[in-house]
């Protein structure tokens, strides 16, 4: 009881601090300075007005020189380091050609904030803008208390670890300005912690015919919120794998897996409109899937390329200010690169030894820490090979992808920082760590956002 409560007040006070901090980078971040969030404004105010599924041919110019203007209005070429032109585009393809739109995108995300849009849709466009930021608390909030779930159900007999899984994603600055602007990544990591909790779970507490098929309807949710929600499966295979199964468990997953694939080969087959649309939403394939199997892709002249994706992916996982992507300083990466690798090696410690201080784990908290570490890895492969390579060579992955996986990410840093953490001391490991995300967080706001902003 007295572990209840006592989870129940760290919830409480972890919603009103989550809240808090979407409230100010919401209202700190300039408008228009998130990854596509005119994009997306787009897309919702459409919406709005068409009622309908939406595609490229809805553009509207005049919604779009509106956007424009905004933009002029609140410097958005300065921050990219170039001056406003004298003579502002007419619409998006002269601002970002052939990535312009995202009108052929999946639309639950836009479904679920219009009703924010409609009710605004009157006010100031940079007011508009904003109260569609704070729609962020309806993903944030949630996703922590999956992060806390989580690292709850593998670390039962230490529950200060499941509270400073949560804290440390709650003052995570990266991840909190993603959830604090327009964009349907938000929801992407509400529905990424979800299928994380309930993956692990065939682990910690066994497969049934009711968790797999939970897991079926969350990823195609996930499918219909952001295609990278692909990079959970890595996590999900090897759950699938190492987990354990109900008694008659894998026989009706079995029997319920050969109608679903067979009816939905078949629907794709008789008709060939909505693999059309499949595609547009989730795997631009085949044209694009020849880029994963160019192999001039895999020679040593390669290797700097993964060494520059592996390096923005990091670097963009903890703090990469704005749509600019502006680093902080480097000594920053090399610091956090020290923790990471700590975390890595503590991780394996669990698995290999099966303790935590003095606590020892069971063994299928141990298989749940190798799930999690080894989606961690895969979603940070498949983000080079799945986006990089097949979406966009040119391109570099963003630390933000991998936020679907926040939840597994918690769980390997704080138990593998307390792995390592002297026994004597296990009690101040969290407090320890909670202190420095905060300082980090604070010392990134004050001493890098605002001036970069601001100053």
């Amino acid at each position: 009881m007295g572990q209840r409560r006592f989870g129940k007040r760290w919830l409480t006070v972890l919603a009103l601090v989550a809240a808090l901090r979407v409230m100010l980078y919401a209202g700190l971040i300039p408008p228009w300075q998130g990854p596509d969030e005119p994009k997306h404004y787009e897309y919702v105010a459409l919406l709005d007005r068409l009622h309908r599924s939406l595609n490229p041919s809805d553009v509207n110019l005049a919604l779009e020189r509106q956007i424009i203007d905004s933009l002029a209005e609140f410097r958005y070429w300065e921050y990219w380091g170039r001056p406003t032109p004298e003579a502002l585009p007419v619409n998006f393809v002269q601002i970002w050609g052939p990535s312009s739109t995202l009108l052929q995108r999946a639309p639950l995300y836009y479904v679920t904030i219009w009703p924010i849009y409609h009710v605004v849709r009157d006010l100031p466009l940079a007011l508009q803008l904003l109260m569609l930021r704070l729609s962020g608390l309806l993903f944030f909030v949630p996703t922590i208390w999956f992060c806390w779930a989580l690292a709850k159900e593998i670390y039962p007999n230490r529950l200060d670890l499941a509270v400073g899984a949560a804290l440390v994603v709650t003052w995570l600055p990266q991840f909190t300005a993603e959830n604090s602007i327009l964009s349907n990544d938000a929801l992407a990591y509400l529905i990424g912690a979800t299928i994380a909790f309930v993956a692990v779970g065939g682990i910690t507490r066994g497969w049934s015919l009711r968790r797999l098929l939970g897991l079926v309807i969350l990823l195609g949710i996930g499918f219909l919120i952001k295609r990278t929600v692909v990079l959970l499966l890595p996590l999900v295979l090897v759950a699938l794998l190492l987990g354990t199964w109900t008694r008659g468990g894998l026989t009706r997953g079995v029997i319920l897996a050969l109608p679903v694939l067979g009816g939905g080969s078949v629907a794709l087959w008789r008709i060939p409109a909505l693999l059309i649309r499949i595609n547009h939403l989730a795997l631009d394939y085949p044209t694009q899937l020849t880029e994963i199997t160019n192999r001039s892709h895999y020679t040593a002249s390669a290797l700097p390329l993964y060494g520059t994706y592996a390096s923005w992916l990091y670097d963009s996982f903890w703090a990469y200010l704005g749509w600019a992507a502006r680093p902080a300083p480097s000594v920053t990466y090399q610091i956090l690169l020290v923790v990471t690798v700590w975390a890595v090696l503590g991780a394996l410690y669990i698995v290999l030894r099966g303790r935590i201080g003095i606590v020892r784990l069971k063994s299928t908290s141990r298989r749940a820490v190798l799930v999690c570490l080894l989606g961690v890895i895969g979603a940070a492969l498949g983000a080079m090979l799945f986006y990089s390579l097949y979406f966009n060579p040119r391109a570099v992955p963003q630390g933000r992808y991998l936020f679907p996986l926040i939840g597994p990410i918690a769980v390997v840093l704080v138990g593998g920082i307390a792995a390592l953490w002297p026994s004597r001391g296990q009690r101040w490991c969290v407090p320890v760590l909670v202190t420095l995300t905060v300082a980090f967080d604070v010392w990134y706001v004050a001493g890098f956002m605002v001036p970069y902003f601001y100053g």
